[in-house]
This record gives structure tokens, C-alpha cells and sequence, in this order.
């Protein structure tokens, strides 16, 4: 999936900026305090891709068992930096609201799904 090109991570990646970007101007109408949450949820899943894309592409993928053990691992680099990050925020940002960040990040994250519809060409 990742670790032969690099073009479906750069579309998801692109994909999850804008929406993150729609998000957070659409919670502006909210509040200052929406429109930061919907950044940060749609930041931690952005972040946590990046990641992914990072681990899996410095990753050897010589074979499919290669790639395989690639994508595990960046999958689960994926998995701890996004607890981290969900950590970080609740605990540190006062003004969170929640649901906006939730419904940010969770959207945001799934987009990441969206890769494997990305062609290579």
C-alpha cells in the first residue's frame, strides 16, 4: 500500500489538510475554542499519517511478507502516536469542545482509509 508509492499518501494527506481546514472554519461560527478543538482533532489524525507514511517508507519492502511487516509496524507506530496525541490534548486544553474534536479527528482518521482508492498513476 505505502511503502511501494508515494502518491496515496500524499492525496490523503491532502484530503485530511482540507477537511481539517473546513472544519475548523465552519466551527469558527462557534467559537474560537471549536474552531482550535476541530484543529487539533483533525491535527492529531494528520500527524499520525505522516507518521505512518514515515515508519512504513523507511521500512524495507523487498517482498509481500516485507511490506506486510512494514505496514504492521507503521500501523502500530500510527496507534501510539495517535493515543499520545489524544492524551495530550483532553488533559492540556482547557477549552476543548469536544465534540467538534471528536467528530474532527474521527472523520479525519477515516480518510486515511480512503488511500487504498488512491491509484498510483
Amino acid at each position: 500500500m505505502f511503502p511501494g508509492g508515494r502518491r496515496p499518501i500524499r492525496v490523503v494527506l491532502t484530503w485530511q489538510v482540507v477537511f481539517t481546514s473546513v472544519a475548523a472554519l465552519a466551527a469558527t461560527l462557534l467559537g474560537t475554542s471549536a474552531a482550535v478543538s476541530a484543529l487539533l482533532g483533525g491535527g492529531i489524525s494528520v500527524v499520525a499519517t505522516l507518521a505512518f507514511a514515515l515508519v512504513a517508507r523507511m521500512s524495507k519492502s523487498g517482498s509481500a511478507g516485507l511490506a506486510v511487516r512494514a505496514v504492521l509496524r507503521a500501523e502500530g507506530v500510527k496507534v501510539l502516536v495517535v493515543v499520545f496525541q489524544l492524551w495530550f490534548v483532553i488533559s492540556h486544553y482547557t477549552q476543548l469542545v469536544s465534540v467538534i474534536f471528536l467528530a474532527t479527528f474521527i472523520v479525519a482518521t477515516l480518510i486515511q482509509s480512503m488511500a487504498v482508492f488512491v491509484r498510483e498513476t
